[in-house]
């Protein structure tokens, strides 16, 4: 065997390992590419507390024992409250959107951590985030200070899957997805081309095989300049979606900062306003 050969033998070598390696990091450790946990300290929590905002704790026990926690934070209104139930992104510990609560007028915002993010319990994983937020959405429509027809899902990133998820199995007003993706397939095989993801991947919310049975109006808004998820990713959701769809594209943003900007807000705060019109 010449030298060349030998060369392109022991690179092919490499590369072969190193796909092999690849594909044995993607199989043990998706759950860490997907979920980012994060906590909430004691310090956070009293100053939630003393900040003298309406909220209202929430603890629920889902069916298999698990605790998961959060919060209402509470909109001006003195009728049944009209509820948006937010799903964050993927390393999105949700006391931090308390503070953006004035933001949707007189909408009230239920803010329930996944399982291991915040105080609450467990692992998190596609099949469990959205059983749990099932049982979080039964739990809630039976209290007597809700109104009913009047609760929206809103989801980030990660959440849009779950906000698309719950509409499609539950009677909601309307849906907000912010960076929303068609599948999370999609978004691991344009990120991981050279990776076959279509056999390895266990949490797939796919949300375009939902979309077409969803009839509820949806709002979704992108960043002009997002790389993770990109607007022609949300397009393809946008087109499948059953219902009307009004898309915002917010430019001079990306995947993190598309909340940034006020015309981010403006469209929230006219979309919400449609549906006491």
């Amino acid at each position: 065997m010449s030298g060349v050969d030998g060369k392109a033998l022991g690179l092919l070598q490499v590369i072969v390992a190193a796909a092999i390696a690849g594909l044995v990091l993607l199989h043990y450790f998706q759950e860490k590419l997907i979920f980012f946990p994060r906590g909430v300290s004691q310090d956070q929590l009293r100053q939630l507390k003393l900040s003298g905002s309406p909220i209202e704790e929430l603890a629920m026990m889902m069916l298999d024992g698990t605790k998961i926690k959060g919060w209402i934070a509470k909109g001006p209104t003195a009728g049944p409250m009209k509820l948006i139930i937010y799903y964050g992104g993927n390393a999105e510990e949700l006391s931090s959107m308390i503070e953006d609560r004035g933001k949707f007028g007189d909408w009230s915002l239920v803010l329930m951590n996944y399982r291991g993010y915040g105080e609450s319990e467990g692992s998190p994983g596609e099949k469990k985030l959205k059983r749990d937020a099932l049982e979080i959405f039964d739990t809630l429509i039976k209290r007597p200070d809700v109104n009913n027809s009047k609760i929206v899902v809103m989801g980030r990133s990660l959440g849009t899957g779950i906000a698309t998820y719950v509409a499609s199995q539950r009677q909601t007003a309307a849906v907000i997805l912010v960076s929303p993706y068609d599948s999370m397939l999609s978004v691991a095989q344009m990120h991981y081309p050279f990776l076959p993801v279509s056999y390895m991947l266990k949490h797939r919310f796919d949300s375009a095989a939902l979309a077409l049975s969803i009839k509820t109006p949806a709002l979704m808004l992108t960043a002009a300049s997002d790389a993770l998820i990109p607007p022609a990713m949300s397009k393809s959701l946008a087109d499948k979606w059953g219902g009307p769809v009004t898309m915002r594209n917010i430019a001079n943003t990306d995947h993190n900062t598309i909340s940034f900007r006020p015309e981010y807000w403006d469209a929230i705060k006219h979309f919400l306003a449609a549906l006491d019109s």
